[in-house]
């Protein structure tokens, strides 16, 4: 496939081995493209590749080309768990790949809200509220 030692698993992924464990996977995604995770970055935390590419020969060598510049190419994603800033003067962090957690000021109420959110856009979730500003339960009675 590629320069690297990249080896098929049976549910279709890419792994690259390392001499600790898997380094990196190339997989595909639901919208039928191919993403990719490398887990070894000196920090010990996950990097994902910003790319979503055609075919997983594409990916294992985006993946390569990443780590060959290090964890802080710009072809990863910073990790999870770091804040970045986002263009509406919020922050926002990643959630496993899978959702986005933001916290921004909100402007009816004068204070910070925090919101998850699915990157599919599918739910929304409001977090953080102090609880007399949270809606009421409903009653079933």
């Amino acid at each position: 496939m590629t320069e690297g030692d990249w080896r098929e698993t049976g549910n279709g992924n890419w792994v690259l081995p390392g001499l600790e464990g898997v380094e990196a996977t190339v997989y595909a995604t639901h919208d039928s493209m191919w993403g990719a995770i490398w887990n070894g970055a000196l920090d010990g935390k996950p990097r994902r590749l910003k790319a979503k590419l055609d075919s997983a020969e594409e990916a294992c060598c985006a993946v390569e080309t990443a780590i060959g510049e290090g964890e802080r190419s710009l072809m990863w994603w910073p990790p999870d768990d770091h804040w970045q800033k986002s263009k509406k003067g919020g922050c926002y962090r990643k959630l496993n790949g899978a959702s986005v957690l933001s916290n921004k000021q909100n402007r009816k109420l004068g204070t910070p809200s925090m919101r998850l959110e699915r990157l599919s856009g599918s739910a929304t979730v409001l977090l953080g509220l102090p609880r007399k500003q949270r809606p009421a339960a409903q009653s079933t009675h």
